[in-house]
């Protein structure tokens, strides 16, 4: 009986003995510090990289007093091990700690209370972890932050940032002051709330493009005010990406331009002026020059002799007609510009078969040039026009397009619906334009081409769009190629009233 009893004993004592022994490898083998602490924060036992990180070896810091977080946190620390003490459940405690060095270093500790077999509290364990480096870049975020925030709310811009679905998840405190608006009263609403409604389809594209492609757009809106009120705003959109490089939204900056508007129309109507003014005196240049012709010639056969043989004559007579055809022609060109198309009547006129005919009259430029000609063509309805003069001013953009790539590129051209309105787009792979030479695009007699070029392509193509009630928006930039879309009514006659002039607008990639 004595023997099996003491046999019981001794398989226990073995089960505890390499119970113990298995945890002491597994604590030695912690890659964070370990540590046993009585409740007065006596350290009873560490392992090695408890030496490693604070820099004590064990037999300086067994059963002795060590200071192991500053005086300051003495009575929060000795809380804390009361808590633990008395079972409470504390999870990445946080505190500072003193190295051996004296250094500081900011450490999360996860506790767990330690019981004799009668279940009596006896000590704590800890296993600790150097968050140091972590809370200073935590630090350095949060100041960023709030270093950002401090200055977006304080710019004089209005800056708002929406998610892919167009819903604000950040807008500035200049909302108020711009629009009137409060923070709290439009964050987490969508940003039509605020966007004019003939501008909304225009704010929706523009973020897909910006979300979707990762471009950089900048774009004219009319935004309103809590008033009712409106103002024209130009906002410069970005992707905003997260932390992983990943498009989570855009970011808009915005500024109040109403008053830039105002004086740009007042620039319009005296470059309008200026153009009369040009148009006038190249009529008068040119008229000049057929004039001087016509007048030397005459003179010549005036001074012939009788024996002046018929041949002279006629040839004389051949260079004051060529004279008079070209004035004749200078005119009517002129005329077209100034009083619009020269057709009497409108009909209803296929744009897609217009811009093959157009094609068709350039096909041997675009052939000597190796120009590959891209097309898709829209379902769209006919349009209420004249044939010829639109085949004209869409045959002036071609040669403009084809001039532009004398490397050869390519031509690309699309139609299609965009609400009630028919559009072309004709882009080409050229040289592209300027700034300046975008603003002055349309104005009569002005040319960077040879000498031989009157000037006035351009500006025909200007009157034949605008009496047919259209649009033209240019997007160039040099080196980066040329896009015009045109844009036109499909069934009804364009009123020839002030407010229906045409306009157009530059975008400058």
């Amino acid at each position: 009986m004595k023997n099996s009893v003491s046999k019981k004993r001794s398989l226990r004592s073995k089960k505890i003995w390499l119970g113990k022994s298995q945890i002491d490898s597994l604590v030695k083998n912690l890659p964070n510090p370990f540590a046993i602490v009585d409740f007065n924060g006596y350290v009873l036992d560490i392992n090695p990289a408890f030496e490693k990180i604070y820099g004590w070896k064990k037999k300086e810091i067994m059963q002795k007093y060590v200071p192991m977080v500053p005086p300051r946190l003495t009575g929060e620390f000795l809380t804390f091990l009361n808590k633990i003490r008395l079972g409470e459940k504390i999870s990445s405690y946080e505190i500072t700690r003193i190295c051996k060095d004296r250094s500081e270093i900011t450490v999360s500790i996860d506790a767990f209370l330690l019981t004799s077999q009668n279940g009596e509290p006896i000590a704590i364990g800890e296993i600790s972890r150097d968050i140091t480096q972590l809370k200073r870049e935590e630090t350095i975020t949060k100041k960023s932050r709030e270093r950002w925030r401090t200055l977006a709310h304080n710019i004089s811009h209005l800056i708002i940032i929406v998610d892919k679905q167009g819903k604000i998840t950040f807008v500035n405190q200049r909302i108020k002051q711009l629009l009137g608006y409060d923070v709290e009263e439009i964050m987490n609403s969508s940003l039509s709330t605020f966007i004019a409604d003939e501008d909304l389809e225009a704010v929706e594209r523009d973020l897909i493009e910006v979300t979707t492609k990762d471009w950089m757009k900048s774009c004219i809106y009319q935004l309103k005010g809590k008033d009712d009120s409106t103002a024209t705003y130009a906002i410069d959109w970005s992707p905003l990406k997260g932390s992983l490089g990943k498009i989570e939204g855009a970011i808009g900056i915005g500024r109040d331009i109403t008053r830039e508007k105002e004086i740009e129309t007042e620039l319009i109507q005296s470059q309008r002026l200026q153009a009369l003014a040009g148009l006038v005196g190249g009529i008068a240049h040119h008229f000049n020059n057929f004039i001087t012709v016509i007048l030397m010639q005459a003179h010549l056969i005036g001074q012939e002799t009788n024996e002046l043989r018929n041949e002279t004559i006629e040839k004389r007579l051949k260079s004051i007609r060529e004279s008079c055809l070209q004035g004749k022609k200078k005119v009517e060109q002129s005329l077209e510009f100034v009083e619009g198309l020269s057709c009497k009547q409108f009909l209803m006129v296929d744009i897609n078969r217009v811009i093959k005919q157009a094609l068709s009259d350039v096909l041997v430029q675009l052939k000597v040039k190796a120009i590959q000609v891209n097309t898709r063509w829209g379902n769209i309805p006919s349009i209420l026009g004249c044939f010829s003069e639109l085949r004209k001013g869409l045959g002036e953009i071609f040669i403009n397009a084809v001039e532009a790539m004398s490397q050869g590129g390519n031509l690309d051209i699309k139609t299609g619906m965009e609400k009630n309105l028919v559009y072309i787009s004709i882009a080409d792979s050229g040289t592209g334009m300027s700034e300046e030479v975008q603003k002055r695009m349309f104005e009569p007699f002005f040319t960077t081409k040879e000498p031989t070029r009157s000037g006035l392509g351009a500006a025909l193509t200007y009157g034949i769009f605008k009496k047919h009630g259209g649009k033209i928006k240019v997007f160039s930039a040099p080196k980066r190629g040329t896009t015009l879309v045109i844009k036109l009514p499909t069934k009804q006659m364009p009123k020839y009233r002030e407010e229906n002039k045409y306009k157009y607008s530059s975008y400058f990639g």
